[in-house]
């Protein structure tokens, strides 16, 4: 089963590990996924096997095992490689921060799931995860707390931890390049500058909240379909009421969205317009043009952003919670 599994591609396996969440007899597929070569689709699969568990699907200690040790080694790798980073190029960094945070994700659900199919609650250590990887310095300590808690006799799991609140140390030898490879195929090339071409645009794509956490493979797909337009001083973007398919990331300068009788807004570096264009098809909402010094954009098409949702679907997540906070205010009836 593995070895089929192995044959598919990467996106078609992060499809399969996120479908099977609502599938709680596909205990053998899920564990087959958890120990994934590709740190995409083990992230994904342990995503579902906590859901399946929760809902009582089959998974063996071994599977289990195996997930905590495949997370725990791409941690440590992760980290060996932050003690060595001070000299990679910013882009290579952020995405090295990123890949860390979601590996202590991993680590964190793999005890979740172990809890959840030993007949426990699994939400401390599933919470403890979202407050270690996206909480305030206050957050951290007390998921940290919990943690020790938790995982008491886990000594190895706490030790990596600790050293990743840590601030990195100074490496006494380089680290070996084909340890982040094997752990992180995708991160090892953008380090060795294969992505050099998109490494701006996927540095533009960072700066909005919408995209901050996404896996770097997965923005790297968008980025590399992104396309660079530059707009003049009162130059017009696009008019009220005019049909849409794109969504825009300001690069540099800024646009102002022009809604008469409400003021004028201003959306400056790393904000995002057309977002609702690009979800629902509807009409441009405001006139939207160039800031006094113009702007540098990045225009996202729906093909491709829809594209890219397909493998991160937390993109369609986020661009709905970010229209839900639009509209309930201002509707009463919108409970």
């Amino acid at each position: 089963l593995a070895t089929r599994i192995a044959r598919l591609s990467t996106r078609a396996r992060i499809a399969l590990a996120r479908a099977l969440a609502g599938a709680p007899a596909a205990g053998e597929l899920v564990g087959a996924l958890l120990a994934d070569a590709d740190p995409e689709v083990a992230y994904a699969a342990l995503r579902t096997a906590l859901a399946t568990a929760r809902a009582g699907a089959a998974l063996t200690a071994a599977r289990i095992a195996g997930a905590h040790a495949a997370a725990l080694g791409a941690l440590v790798a992760y980290l060996d490689a932050r003690d060595d980073a001070g000299a990679w190029p910013p882009c290579a960094r952020g995405e090295l921060d990123i890949a860390t945070r979601r590996a202590v994700a991993r680590v964190l659900w793999a005890g979740a799931v172990e809890a959840a199919v030993a007949g426990g609650d699994p939400a401390p250590l599933a919470a403890t995860a979202r407050h270690l990887t996206r909480g305030s310095e206050a957050e951290r300590k007390r998921a940290l707390d919990v943690m020790q808690e938790v995982h008491a006799g886990r000594g190895a799991i706490l030790a990596v931890i600790e050293r990743w609140l840590r601030a990195p140390a100074p490496a006494a030898t380089p680290a070996d390049p084909a340890a982040l490879a094997a752990v992180d195929a995708w991160l090892a090339a953008l380090v060795a500058g294969a992505y050099a071409p998109t490494e701006p645009a996927l540095l533009a794509l960072r700066r909005p909240p919408l995209f901050a956490s996404v896996a770097g493979p997965a923005l790297a797909e968008l980025a590399a379909r992104a396309q660079a337009l530059s707009l003049a001083a009162g130059e017009e973007l696009f008019a009220a009421g005019a049909p849409g398919e794109t969504m825009f990331v300001v690069v540099s300068g800024a646009l102002v969205a022009q809604r008469p009788p409400a003021p004028e807004r201003t959306i400056a570096a790393g904000g995002v317009v057309g977002e609702l264009a690009v979800l629902t098809h509807a009409p441009r909402a405001a006139r939207v043009v160039g800031g006094p010094a113009g702007a540098e954009l990045l225009v996202l098409e729906r093909a491709a952003f829809l594209a890219t949702a397909r493998r991160a679907p937390e993109l369609v997540l986020g661009l709905s919670a970010t229209l839900a906070g639009w509209i309930a205010p201002g509707r009463a009836d919108v409970l």
